[in-house]
């Protein structure tokens, strides 16, 4: 049975320094949104989309791969924000329809930590 882990909290939070670790440490496929899925099809939006609006055209799109990928039996780390209720029930519903099991990992990072590695980003990009 496929399992899907879900990194969800802040920018800043640790999520993906997280994910990679335990991709490697799981050996389970890793799949980011900032990395893998926005960049890719994020210019594949509709033609003036708000911004909500393609963010819920490439949320579908990661859903569809999750899917591909949890049918095929194989488990997942997905790495996203997923700060909205709405969006951790869709997951959800991904990880259901395909008889996974579904982690949520929340990055309950403090906020002072958070803004500290804001601004070390901001000056190494």
């Amino acid at each position: 049975m496929p399992v899907l882990i879900a990194m969800c909290g802040l920018p800043f939070s640790g999520k993906s320094v997280l994910a990679e670790a335990l991709s490697r440490e799981l050996r389970i496929r890793l799949l980011s949104y900032d990395h893998g899925i926005y960049p890719v099809h994020s210019r594949s939006a509709p033609a003036g989309a708000s911004v909500a609006g393609e963010y819920d055209f490439v949320q579908a799109i990661a859903r569809r791969e999750i899917g591909a990928i949890l049918a095929s039996g194989e488990s997942l780390i997905y790495d996203d924000l997923l700060l909205q209720r709405e969006d951790r029930r869709k997951l959800a519903a991904v990880a259901e329809a395909h008889w996974a099991d579904l982690v949520l990992v929340y990055l309950d990072t403090p906020l002072p930590v958070i803004d500290e590695r804001r601004a070390a980003n901001s000056g190494t990009r």
